[in-house]
């Protein structure tokens, strides 16, 4: 294999496991809920920061600002988040995680977890912590080059 191939074989591989990742995680919200694999993402990211506004959660999800209020407005919708004023700016709405979907959200994310454990399966825990590592310089520089 030549060099200049390497990138590209790398990057098809994350790919093909990132699809892989996000079909079986579909796979498992679909059966228990009727959520998108978008809605999902919205919901992991509220959950792991507390509450997010809307521009947060637009520039997560890498869509427009258009595009998150619909999705929240669905989620809320469906009672999965609540929408409140940010404390000391009127202008700013903030999402939430509501308290009744919090038990549910924490269950998917398990399913998420099982689904990822599934696909680290043939390697071994020393493999496994070689690719933490290794994802983690990639991660960092980018956050060092991107802020």
């Amino acid at each position: 294999m030549s060099t200049n191939s390497t990138p590209q074989t790398i990057l098809m591989l994350i790919h093909k496991l990132t699809r892989e990742l996000q079909h079986r995680t579909h796979q498992t919200v679909s059966t228990l809920h009727d959520l998108t694999l978008l809605q999902v993402q919205a919901l992991l990211f509220v959950r792991e920061q507390g509450s997010a506004s809307m521009s947060a959660l637009a520039h997560a999800l890498g869509v427009s600002l258009p595009s998150a209020t619909n999705l929240v407005d669905r989620l809320v919708e469906a009672k999965w988040l609540i929408r409140t004023e940010h404390p000391t700016d009127r202008r700013v709405i903030v999402v939430s995680v509501a308290t009744a979907a919090k038990a549910t959200l924490a269950s998917l994310l398990t399913r998420k977890l099982t689904a990822f454990t599934e696909l680290l399966a043939p390697l071994s825990q020393t493999e496994q912590h070689e690719l933490a590592r290794i994802l983690e310089k990639i991660h960092t520089h980018q956050e060092e080059i991107h802020g």
